[in-house]
């Protein structure tokens, strides 16, 4: 939730050249790289592509001790959400049940992204016991087929194995008298599902799901991954598909984001020229080795936080200097084709494109719907 206070810090964050003050709202931690599986269309352990696009550089499991030091000093900026969502499978990291619990302790809403193939009975326990806030399971396939050959590099009968981890999650809940975690479908929206949202629906209300949460399937400009993405046309398509299966979902009482998605797509790859990128004045990512970037595509370090706080790392130079540039160069900073932040920057930008001439700032075309 966005206050009229985050609101006015915004502002006064834009008026004072690249300060953010009381943000950012959330932070992805990238809490593995550990990964089970091999998605024909994940950038990080696609088996199509000729070399990974994962650093070797960087620690394979983010350390606990990190992530203490990064929740101490995040929570004194107002940061109030934390996504466990990177390049690996969250549940695979060895202390994901401290991760949780330490997140919990200091007061922040926690969002942990799953493949679903491993909420045993042991796993969803931890995960009601920790308090987990939402567990949000991927799965972009509705037959055993399907899901069997986008993942032709692990055992067969992992579809059904998920469809049991989502009905465990609900079941372990109902035992427990608990509403948390809320449970939430992530769907990849490729070329198959286009055709299949009634039965990942479905899926969905039957396996006891409170909502589902609509994604696009990108090719970050790799060969390999385009045949996983919508064309032009296929898009219109997937529009209107999300808009007939509005309806179903809502009678079904399960929460979506189709509007968010419908605007991602409205707004089309080249974002950037839409509105400015506003990501670093509201959001942070945290790398499994401790250093922070703008975002998830980001390539430049603002800070390790091995060497200073949250608080010097998240309004030193660097991420000041990001911040002014943002708002004057019209050149996209890194790979910023469909955007993940692209509906969050589109909203910042009906109200902060009317201060940005104000400051003698650009003001780029306010884009579709504004």
């Amino acid at each position: 939730m966005v206050s009229l206070r985050h609101r006015f810090g915004f502002l006064r964050g834009l008026m004072s050249g690249g300060r953010a003050r009381g943000l950012p709202l959330y932070a992805n931690v990238d809490v593995t790289h550990r990964c089970n599986l091999a998605c024909a269309y994940c950038r990080w352990h696609s088996r199509l592509l000729p070399e990974t696009l994962l650093d070797g550089g960087l620690d394979l499991d983010l350390s606990p001790e990190a992530f203490r030091r990064f929740c101490e000093g995040a929570r004194g900026t107002g940061t109030q959400t934390l996504q466990f969502v990177g390049a690996g499978e969250p549940l695979l990291h060895p202390e994901i049940a401290t991760l949780v619990r330490t997140a919990k302790e200091h007061g922040y809403r926690v969002l942990l992204y799953s493949n679903g193939t491993t909420l045993d009975e042991r796993s969803v326990r931890m995960l009601v016991e920790a308090r987990l806030d939402v567990l949000r399971v991927t799965l972009g396939d509705t037959t055993s087929e399907q899901f069997d050959r986008k993942h032709p590099h692990v055992k067969p009968g992992l579809f059904p194995r998920i469809l049991e981890g989502l009905a465990r999650v609900t079941r372990v809940k109902r035992e427990a008298g608990s509403a948390a975690p809320r449970l939430e479908l992530g769907v990849p929206i490729d070329r198959d599902l286009v055709a299949d949202l009634d039965a990942i629906v479905g899926i969905a209300a039957s396996t006891g799901c409170d909502g589902l949460w609509f994604s696009v399937v990108l090719d970050f400009g790799r060969d390999e991954l385009a045949p996983f993405c919508l064309g032009p046309d296929e898009v219109e398509r997937a529009c209107d598909a999300l808009r007939r299966a509005r309806g179903r979902i809502e009678r079904l009482s399960l929460a979506h984001n189709i509007d968010d998605v419908l605007v991602r797509y409205r707004l089309g790859k080249d974002v950037w020229k839409q509105a400015p990128c506003y990501s670093a004045w509201y959001f942070a990512f945290l790398r499994s080795d401790g250093r922070l970037t703008v975002c998830q595509r980001g390539q430049v370090p603002m800070g390790d936080l091995r060497e200073r706080s949250f608080g010097e790392i998240w309004n030193g130079e660097a991420y000041r200097e990001f911040r002014r540039r943002a708002l004057t160069d019209p050149s996209p900073p890194y790979d910023c084709e469909f955007c993940p932040h692209a509906v969050n920057n589109h909203r910042v930008h009906r109200y902060a494109r009317l201060v940005l001439p104000l400051l003698g700032r650009r003001r780029p075309p306010a884009g579709p719907g504004a």
